[in-house]
Formats: structure tokens, sequence, C-alpha cells
């Protein structure tokens, strides 16, 4: 495996965006974040990058400014001298590395995102067979209302019967149980 240069918070998103696209622990979203992952901590290596020398990063900035015109280069890196000097050569082909990384990831994402592989198709599924699941315990929990009716009228008349007779409280509970009742098929 060959691992290039890339910056680690990039790769973090693209961990984070795999993981909630993810339909399980064990999916190939889930399976790629914790890949990336692991890419993440360790350190970055670039194989094609040749480093010929160490300056002093000091140095450079004064280079910037204009006033340096030139440096030593060192072979050995040390207290002083710690930033890595390439060729352009070897930038440009740490560049091409990391570009052809980052497109050959782009285009697993695609994949990932094909509706042959999508996790939607699942979710819209199982979204749709719960909605049917729901919709049939409405459909159930009505039909048991609608066959507790009679038994409710029954009980109404003989509240109301009661309340003939001159025991108000039943009358008043008669009242109450209509209230409720209405106000439950509005």
């Amino acid at each position: 495996m060959i691992k290039v240069l890339v910056d680690p918070t990039a790769l973090e998103e693209a961990a984070k965006w795999l993981e909630i696209h993810s339909s399980s622990s064990g999916s190939a979203e889930a399976f790629a974040a914790d890949a990336l992952r692991e890419s993440i901590a360790q350190p970055a290596e670039v194989e094609c990058v040749e480093i010929i020398g160490y300056v002093n990063p000091e140095n450079i900035e004064r280079m910037k400014h204009g006033e340096l015109c030139g440096y030593m280069i060192e072979a050995k890196e040390d207290k002083r001298r710690s930033c890595a000097v390439m060729t352009v050569e070897s930038h440009l082909a740490a560049l091409s590395a990391v570009t052809a990384e980052r497109d050959r990831l782009m285009d697993q994402v695609k994949v990932l995102q094909s509706d042959a592989n999508s996790w939607q198709s699942g979710y819209d599924k199982g979204r749709r067979d719960g909605t049917k699941h729901r919709q049939s315990e409405v459909d159930k929990l009505r039909a048991e209302a609608e066959a507790m009716r009679p038994i409710h009228t029954m009980i109404l008349n003989a509240l109301d019967r009661d309340a003939e007779e001159g025991k108000a409280a039943r009358g008043e509970m008669a009242a109450e149980l209509r209230a409720a009742m209405s106000a439950k098929e509005a």
C-alpha cells in the first residue's frame, strides 16, 4: 500500500460522512469509515518524494522577504535545520500521487452511492414497511374501538336509566362519557 500526504481533516470528514450514510455497523460504508480512520492514525509516507536536504526555517522566511538570497542545504536534519527540501519534480510527483488517490476514493464513493449499493433503497423499503405496519396497527385499533361501540352504548343507556330513577351522579357520568367520546371522534 502506498501512502500519500492527505489532509487528515478531510479524511475525517469523509469518515463521518460514510458513518452517517451507513445502514449498520457491518455495512460497507462503516467498514470504509473504519479503514479511513486507521489510515489517519498511521504516519503518512510518500514513496515518490526525495528529500534532498534540510534547511533552517528562518532562512526560508528571510528569503521570502528578500532579506536573504540563498541558504545552505544540509544533508542531515538537526535542531536548527528542520525543514525538509525536495525538488520540484518530487513535489509534483507527490501532488500527482495525492490527486490520483483522491480520484480513486471519489470513484469508490460514487460506487457506494450508486443505486445497486445504495443504503437509500433499503432505507426507503424499511420506511415503507414501517408505514404499512403503522397503518395496519391504526386500522386494528380503530376496528377494536368500533367493536366496543355497542358496549359503550349499553353502558350509556344504563347510566341514563339510573339518572331517570333519581341517581343524578349517573347522569353526570353519562354526560362526561358522551363528551369524551365525541371529542375523540372529532
